[in-house]
């Protein structure tokens, strides 16, 4: 179903519509709420015939892409960083489905913040898509779940403790992703042609926040140092912080959006 269509429909009576025909929850099928998660209706009895609110205040679909159409007409860098700068994430905001990158959605004024982000970067001769977005909290678990099985082969003498410590290394817990916020994406980036790698950094945060800010990667391992020329030509050629605010320091493709653009700070 086209849910960003239904989004555009429901200003107008209060229904919702995929092409002509109002669909009538409580009787199968699934539909996603505006907080951020979905329903199985059919599935669980105890969501059957929930009531979908509207708030006609918040911005959905259409605007998103009438944003898009003005963000992508813009060729001047620094016009692109005063938009950024007057953003502010909004985590009331509805979803929106990424124009362009099939399957990804993430609220409103994040997507914002990656469409700008992506001009920039097309600007300066690179490119930027997401790898992942929004994840309910039933696919995190998942991925959590996963991740635990994997490190108890690989580590069989951990005490149950000390695996899920490990496993929150790399997975964020299902509770506590910033994924199921809608306000951050896994993404791949290329300059000039070529991939920029996407490295896991396995030392400390310290040794991080020293080669980040002064460049001195020579206490680091071989594969620390791939991870921190990586991300230091992200932040050299595509000024990535200042857009995207901070990343988790581990994975150098994993960026949150809701941070403001001064002073670092979620919102």
């Amino acid at each position: 179903p086209d849910w960003a269509n239904m989004d555009r429909r429901n200003r107008k009576d209060g229904g919702f519509y995929v092409g002509s025909k109002p669909v009538e929850f409580g009787k199968g099928g699934r539909h996603e709420h505006f907080h951020g998660h979905g329903h199985d209706h059919g599935v669980n009895p105890n969501s059957a015939g929930v009531k979908v609110e509207y708030n006609p205040n918040r911005l959905g679909q259409r605007e998103y892409m009438a944003k898009v159409r003005e963000i992508r007409s813009i060729n001047d860098p620094a016009k692109l960083k005063q938009m950024r700068r007057e953003i502010r994430f909004n985590p009331r905001d509805g979803f929106v489905n990424i124009y362009g990158e099939r399957g990804h959605k993430l609220r409103y004024t994040a997507a914002i913040v990656w469409e700008i982000f992506k001009q920039f970067v097309r600007l300066k001769g690179g490119k930027a898509k997401l790898t992942s977005s929004y994840r309910s909290v039933a696919r995190q678990t998942q991925l959590w779940n996963w991740g635990l099985a994997k490190r108890r082969k690989k580590f069989p003498h951990y005490t149950e403790k000390q695996l899920r410590r490990e496993n929150a290394r790399w997975v964020a817990p299902p509770k506590g992703s910033s994924h199921s916020r809608g306000a951050t994406g896994d993404c791949a980036f290329w300059f000039k042609g070529k991939r920029i790698p996407s490295c896991k950094f396995r030392g400390s945060r310290k040794a991080y926040n020293y080669a980040l800010r002064t460049g001195d990667l020579r206490r680091l391992s071989a594969n620390d140092k791939r991870a921190m020329r990586a991300r230091l030509t992200l932040e050299r050629e595509f000024d990535i912080s200042f857009f995207l605010g901070t990343n988790y320091f581990r994975e150098t493709w994993h960026w949150n959006f809701d941070q403001d653009p001064i002073t670092k700070k979620k919102v």
